[in-house]
């Protein structure tokens, strides 16, 4: 069926492209982190992570196409699509409130005491929290992020053909290992060293999941640009 013929199509041809826009998006940012924590070991100083600033920017774009990516698949006439619409934003809610909650507890976390407490709710407040925070870095604040973006990414595979489906698996898969990592470095105490790699290394995850999106975009093309119904995989 040609795209332009069915505006189903069309609005499922547009979902995809918005989760691959915002996987993109997520991935590039935290590529970004990552360059940082690396200039970082390489004795470059704290000055590297000044790109903490615009990847948060691009995160929050990158949220912010998953969220849009969520619109269009509601407008699918397809039970099985309209199914994943409500645990697919519950998912993407939940990855919002983590990233509230998780800069709340950043003065208890790096125990910054009354005043640091005060400071941190006051440029939350302001949507201004990268200027005075390590925050991206932090696990306590995008782990629980990151495994509500797996949880995101996993729903979505449920409608794509078996290698892109491996693709977002697997992604899902390193984000959440990467979070119990995390977890588990400032745990022990390692937050300043192994966690900022840590952060920056969830761009491997969302590259598995890039690399899925972009087989079915590339599916969808020779298929004269319509998206082929698929529904959850048997057994799985």
């Amino acid at each position: 069926m040609a795209l332009g013929s069915d505006t189903a199509e069309v609005d499922l041809r547009r979902h995809v492209s918005l989760v691959f826009a915002g996987a993109v998006a997520l991935g590039v940012g935290s590529a970004m982190l990552l360059l940082g924590a690396v200039v970082w070991f390489g004795g470059g100083g704290q000055v590297a992570f000044v790109l903490r600033s615009p990847a948060l920017v691009i995160h929050f774009i990158g949220w912010m196409l998953l969220l849009a990516s969520i619109k269009a698949l509601s407008l699918s006439p397809r039970g099985e699509d309209k199914r994943l619409v409500v645990p697919m934003m519950s998912a993407w809610v939940l990855s919002v409130l983590a990233a509230i909650v998780g800069i709340w507890t950043l003065p208890r976390v790096l125990s910054w005491g009354i005043c640091g407490s005060v400071v941190c709710s006051l440029s939350l407040l302001l949507f201004l929290p990268a200027a005075y925070f390590p925050l991206p870095f932090v696990p306590s604040v995008f782990a629980p992020v990151i495994v509500c973006h797996a949880a995101f990414f996993l729903l979505e595979a449920r409608r794509h053909e078996l290698i892109a489906w491996g693709r977002l698996r697997n992604g899902a898969v390193i984000l959440v290992a990467l979070a119990a990592a995390s977890i588990a470095v400032q745990a022990v105490g390692w937050f300043s060293g192994a966690a900022y790699l840590l952060a920056g290394l969830t761009a491997v995850g969302y590259t598995f999941i890039v690399s899925g999106l972009l087989r079915t975009l590339r599916i969808a093309r020779e298929f004269n640009g319509s998206v082929p119904a698929v529904s959850r995989l048997e057994g799985l």
